[in-house]
């Protein structure tokens, strides 16, 4: 299994890589990136990834952009969305609905969405949450 984990906060990365490359079963294999760009060259080079998590606002590209780039490739990752706003959870469906939702699942298809600051064990618990559904 492969995670992608995408976020310009290099210290909330670094901790985000920990944590689950610790709590995560030992098959899975983490990667980070810290802006969209990296994010697609690992993608590509890796031949994309279950599970991304991405930070919503990223100098350059932004997590709803890599998102729907993501999508159009590889249509069977799940995801995780963080920000610090919890208004954008609106954006978010607003703006990928079409690619990830059904309107009567809502929220939470193949994506979940994580308002700053989160627990580790929230964002482990997510990721489980994903492989289930």
């Amino acid at each position: 299994m492969k995670c992608l984990v995408v976020d310009d906060d290099l210290g909330l990365l670094g901790v985000m890589y920990h944590y689950l490359s610790q709590h995560l079963p030992l098959h899975w294999t983490i990667y980070t990136a810290h802006n969209g760009l990296s994010a697609r060259k690992l993608l590509h080079q890796h031949h994309g990834a279950h599970i991304l998590i991405t930070d919503r606002h990223m100098p350059g590209e932004t997590g709803i952009s890599l998102l729907r780039f993501v999508a159009e490739i590889w249509p069977n990752t799940r995801f995780i969305l963080i920000s610090s706003d919890q208004k954008d959870l609106h954006i978010v469906e607003e703006n990928l609905s079409h690619f990830y939702f059904s309107h009567q699942q809502g929220l939470g298809a193949k994506g979940l969405f994580l308002v700053k600051p989160f627990s580790m064990s929230t964002l482990l618990q997510a990721v489980c949450e994903l492989m289930v559904t």
